[in-house]
């Protein structure tokens, strides 16, 4: 299902829990419904895509992690297609005539569950084999067009409100004045006040993580009632985004991944 997804094939995950259930014993339905979310929880905390549609559950077994990766190594065509999807960039004609009402989609419920941090293992050394400088320059790529996208997004939302003359004054911030605002997009609402949009962008499926700095998360706090995070997800196949509205302290559980060391 994965691979099919990540291709643009159609799939049908009831018909794919239909053929799984002869083959299991004494399994409901509900139940293989759950491991497929825990294996989308897995997935996620080894920084891979998640399948679109099964929310992550992380109470799941250690065996079944182990067996979900080791399985995963194995599959190295999915995994270089992973890579190259990863790092895809669309071409900006696909946002000519952008319909807000239909890339928006409501934002999904805060997780109560923390992520499980298990300790490195060979897995995650097989899984992750990448060229981080490269990588890391692609993803930058990535997020710049998502920024543009939003630009883009915030203009037509505008427009669709009779307001093209606030849509003229959409601006993106990270391109004329540098990535140190705290926020990416500066929009505003219909009556005219100035709203401010950190936009985070991937090719994979809403509930990919996504990284934010200490700054951004400190400028959305002193700013809440006008701030909004766009996640931009599936954004090289078929681009749709929700919002995130006020503190990201309070939308999102963040997990400190960068220490600063000093002496």
């Amino acid at each position: 299902m994965l691979s099919d997804e990540l291709s643009g094939i159609p799939y049908n995950k009831t018909a794919h829990r239909g053929h799984l259930l002869p083959k299991l014993r004494d399994r409901t339905e509900g139940a293989v419904e759950r491991k497929h979310q825990n294996i989308s929880a897995i997935l996620i905390e080894a920084g891979l895509p998640a399948i679109d549609g099964y929310k992550p559950l992380f109470n799941y077994q250690a065996a079944l992690r182990d067996e979900v990766l080791a399985t995963v190594s194995r599959q190295t065509d999915v995994l270089r297609l992973i890579r190259r999807l990863e790092v895809a960039v669309p071409p900006t004609t696909k946002f000519i005539g952008l319909d807000p009402l239909a890339v928006t989609v409501p934002a999904p419920e805060r997780r109560d569950l923390q992520m499980r941090r298990e300790p490195e293992t060979d897995w995650r050394k097989s899984v992750r084999k990448y060229d981080f400088e490269v990588r890391d320059e692609r993803l930058r790529r990535v997020g710049r067009v998502g920024e543009e996208f939003v630009v883009g997004y915030e203009k037509a939302r505008l427009a669709a409100i009779g307001r093209r003359d606030l849509a003229d004054c959409v601006e993106w911030i990270t391109d004329t004045l540098g990535d140190g605002a705290g926020f990416d997009v500066l929009s505003y609402d219909d009556r005219e006040r100035e709203l401010y949009v950190e936009v985070k962008t991937t090719n994979f499926d809403k509930y990919q993580p996504f990284l934010i700095s200490r700054n951004e998360v400190s400028f959305s706090a002193r700013h809440a009632e006008r701030y909004s995070l766009y996640r931009v997800f599936h954004f090289a196949l078929a681009p749709k985004l929700f919002r995130l509205n006020g503190s990201v302290e309070k939308a999102v559980q963040l997990s400190p991944l960068v220490f600063e060391g000093k002496l």
